[in-house]
């Protein structure tokens, strides 16, 4: 095998499930059209390159 192997899939899983819970005060206040990947950052306390590392755009964070 090459290189490192990485962390498992569950971990992933769990990080999504975690800024999903710290956005989804956002999305309940001002709705899905209203939010930006920026604000959803900040309320996760992450970058927004993090952000965009386990959600792509931002209906892939809406429907998690």
């Amino acid at each position: 095998a090459f290189g490192k192997p990485g962390r498992p899939p569950e971990d992933r899983l769990a990080r999504q499930a975690e800024i999903y819970l710290a956005v989804a005060p956002l999305i309940l206040e001002g709705g899905a059209r209203h939010l930006s990947m920026r604000a959803a950052a900040d309320a996760a306390c992450m970058s927004i390159g993090g952000l965009y590392h386990y959600f792509p755009t931002k209906r892939d964070l809406v429907l998690h």
